[in-house]
């Protein structure tokens, strides 16, 4: 049994370590965040080019962005795009909710729990509030854009960091 298992081990111990290569933002020596392949990024190099698209690693210090090798020492500033989903208004929702407000504030008033006015406020609370809570859960604080300076610093990393990663097409 022993000896299945260590075939087993030596045969799978490859696939183990399965680390894909990644962009890491440093920040005083710390690592910030990690940006894996294939993100779209916009970075903007010392000379004010532009590179816009998903990148691969090629080695240690060069990315490739569209068909373009982009050294990382040239790097200024760096941006993630991200893609912003469309959310459109749905009428069919509004209408219920429209009828649960109004059904709400029949019941109260005529229960006589709460007078018509306030009765109509309670609800329009209850029954709207999720369409203006809706828009302040979409707001992002993460961090989309990193400016290369002393204290922070963009590296790539590799399984090995010495050898390249991948080659180019």
């Amino acid at each position: 049994m022993k000896a299945v298992l260590l075939v087993v081990f030596i045969f799978l111990s490859p696939l183990a370590f399965s680390q894909a290569a990644h962009i890491q933002v440093l920040k005083n020596g710390k690592v910030k965040k990690r940006i894996p392949e294939g993100t779209y990024i916009k970075l903007t190099d010392r000379n004010g080019s532009l590179f816009i698209g998903p990148y691969r690693v090629i080695s240690d210090s060069t990315l490739v962005i569209g068909n373009v090798p982009v050294q990382i020492s040239r790097m200024r500033e760096m941006k993630l795009l991200t893609k912003k989903e469309k959310h459109e208004f749905d009428t069919k929702r509004f209408a219920y909710s429209s009828l649960g407000v109004a059904l709400s504030t029949a019941g109260m008033a005529l229960s006589k729990w709460e007078p018509l006015p306030r009765a109509a406020l309670y609800s329009s609370v209850l029954g709207y509030s999720n369409y203006a809570i809706e828009p302040i859960s979409r707001i992002s604080f993460k961090k989309k854009k990193f400016k290369v300076t002393r204290k922070r610093k963009l590296r790539i990393w590799t399984i090995d960091n010495y050898d390249p990663a991948k080659k180019p097409f």
